[in-house]
C-alpha cells in the first residue's frame, strides 16, 4: 500500500461543510491501495476567532478509521490580534496584510512536520486540499524538498471564486500570480465542477487535460443509512436549509455605526476589487421569504402549514428580515448542529432548499455547494433558486428539484404550492445520483494517484 501525505487544514473534529470532502477521501482511500498520512492543524485552532469559525463536531470523527496516522500542528495564527481588530471593526485588515490568507502562519510548522513524517515513512505522493489557499504553498515546498509528485486539489476556485472580494486590485494580481506559479509546479490539478475546471484551463495556458481533472464533492450513503429520523408529528410542511447563507438584505446597514466606521466602509468600497460580478442577495433567503409573505396573503390557510427551518450559523440581518416580513411563526433559525443531526433533519424534512448567487452579466455560476450532493443522496424534493450553472445542470439531471430563477417570486410561490400539495414532479435518476456517492468520488481521485505513482 502506497503512502500519501494528505495535507488538509479542514479535518475532523472541526465542523462545517469544508471538512466533508477530505474526511470522506481519507475514509475510502485504503480501498484503492493508498494509505493517507494526515497533516492538519491542532484542535486549538478550531476556535471562534480562527478562519474556520465553526464549533467542533465529534460526529465527523466517525468517518476516520482509528488507525489512520494523523499529525496536528499549531497554525500560530495571531488570534488575539484578530479579536482586537474585530472589536474595533477593523477585521478587514487581516485581508490586507495576510496574503493569500491568515493561515500563512501554518506553512513553516506544516513543512517541518511533513519533512519529519517523510524521514520516518516512505512517501509516494503529496496531496493538498485547499482552502485555505496557503495550503498549496506547503505542497509546493514539500514537493521540492521530498522530490515527490504533488496533487493540488482546489475545493473552490482561488482568485476566480465567484463571491470573492479582494481588498484591492493589487491584492488580486498578487494572488493571481501566486496561483499561476503554484499551478505550473503541480503535477496534477483538480477542480470540483466542470465550469470551474474549464475556467481554470482558460486562464492557465500551462494546463492540459492530462494534468487536470474534475472531481466533484459527494454524499456518503452510510451517513443516511446510520441515521434514524424520528416520526414526524403534525401536518406541517417543513422546508429545510442546512448550511450558511452567503448574503443578507442590507436593512440600511450602511447607515449603521459611528462616523469612523461609515468612513471605513466607503474607503473599503472604493478600494476593493471583484473579479467576477455575482450578487450575494440571491445567495440569501430574501426571495424565498418574499414569496412566502405573498403566498400567505393570497392563501392564508397555508400559513399554518409551511415551516422554513435554517440549521447553521445565521446572520442577524436574515433573522430580522424574516421578522419584518411577518414570518416569525413560520421561520426558525436553529443555529449550528452536528453533521449527524443535519442529516437526520434532512431525512425528516418534506423538502430541502438551496439558493445561489446570480450574475447581472448572465455568467454561469460554477459553484455546487456540498449540500447539493447530500440533497441528491437524500432523494428528497428540492426547491432550488439557482441560475444557469453547474448546480442547475446537476439538479436537472438528478430529477429531484423544482427549479426557479432566483428572483422570480411568482415562480417560487407556484413551486411552494406544488411541493406542499404533492404535485411537484420528482423522479430521482438513481444512476446519475450514484455517480456522486463518496466511494465513487474517491475512486476517481485514486485513479489520478495511480497515474502519478506508476513506476
Amino acid at each position: 500500500m502506497k503512502n500519501i501525505l494528505f495535507i488538509s487544514y479542514y479535518f475532523p473534529p472541526v465542523g462545517g461543510s469544508g471538512v466533508h470532502y477530505p474526511s470522506k477521501h481519507v475514509k475510502h482511500l485504503r480501498y484503492f491501495g493508498y494509505n493517507p498520512i494526515v497533516l492538519t492543524v491542532s484542535p486549538e485552532d478550531y476556535s471562534g476567532h480562527s478562519e474556520l469559525r465553526m464549533p467542533l463536531d465529534e460526529t465527523r470523527c466517525e468517518d476516520i478509521p482509528g488507525d489512520i496516522e494523523t499529525h496536528k500542528v499549531r497554525s500560530h495564527q495571531p488570534f488575539r490580534l484578530f479579536r482586537v481588530l474585530s472589536k474595533i471593526r477593523l477585521e478587514f485588515l487581516r485581508e490586507i496584510f495576510f496574503v493569500p490568507d491568515s493561515a500563512i502562519t501554518w506553512i513553516l510548522p506544516a513543512v517541518r512536520r511533513g519533512r519529519l513524517i517523510a524521514r520516518e515513512k516512505p512517501i509516494d505522493l503529496i496531496y493538498t486540499h485547499s482552502r485555505p489557499n496557503s495550503t498549496a504553498i506547503i505542497g509546493w515546498i514539500l514537493k521540492k524538498l521530498l522530490g515527490k509528485p504533488w496533487v493540488l486539489d482546489f475545493r473552490d476556485p482561488w482568485t476566480n471564486y465567484f463571491l470573492q472580494t479582494h481588498p484591492t486590485k493589487m491584492h488580486f494580481w498578487a494572488e493571481r500570480h501566486l496561483e499561476q506559479f503554484l499551478i505550473k509546479r503541480a503535477d496534477h490539478v483538480i477542480m470540483v465542477t466542470p465550469t470551474a475546471l474549464a475556467n481554470l484551463i482558460a486562464e492557465n495556458e500551462c494546463l492540459t487535460s492530462e494534468r487536470t481533472a474534475c472531481i466533484t464533492m459527494g454524499y456518503d450513503k452510510e451517513d443516511f443509512d446510520r441515521t434514524e429520523a424520528t416520526q414526524k408529528k403534525g401536518k406541517d410542511f417543513t422546508l429545510l436549509y442546512p448550511g450558511v447563507f452567503c448574503g443578507a438584505p442590507s436593512l440600511n446597514q450602511c447607515e449603521r455605526g459611528n462616523l469612523t466606521e461609515r468612513l471605513w466602509r466607503k474607503v473599503r468600497g472604493r478600494l476593493s476589487y471583484r473579479h467576477r460580478n455575482f450578487d450575494r442577495l440571491t445567495h440569501s433567503p430574501k426571495f424565498l421569504l418574499d414569496a412566502m409573505r405573498e403566498l400567505f396573503a393570497e392563501r392564508p390557510e397555508l400559513r399554518d402549514r409551511l415551516k422554513f427551518l435554517h440549521i447553521g450559523p445565521f446572520s442577524s440581518e436574515n433573522k430580522r428580515y424574516a421578522e419584518l416580513m411577518g414570518l416569525s411563526q413560520n421561520v426558525e433559525f436553529l443555529g449550528y448542529h452536528s453533521h449527524a443531526d443535519a442529516v437526520k433533519a434532512m431525512k425528516q424534512a418534506d423538502a430541502l432548499f438551496i439558493c445561489l448567487a446570480d450574475s447581472p452579466d448572465g455568467e454561469r455560476n460554477d459553484c455546487v455547494p456540498q449540500k447539493v450532493y447530500e440533497y441528491m443522496g437524500a432523494r428528497k424534493p428540492i426547491l432550488a433558486l439557482v441560475p444557469e450553472g453547474d448546480a442547475r445542470d446537476f439538479l436537472e439531471k438528478a430529477g429531484t428539484a423544482v427549479i426557479c430563477p432566483p428572483r422570480d417570486i411568482s415562480a417560487i410561490k407556484n413551486a411552494l404550492i406544488s411541493l406542499i400539495e404533492g404535485d411537484a414532479r420528482i423522479d430521482p435518476n438513481d444512476e446519475f445520483i450514484r455517480n456522486f456517492e463518496c466511494r465513487n468520488i474517491t475512486a476517481r481521485l485514486a485513479s489520478v494517484f495511480d497515474r502519478l505513482t506508476r513506476v
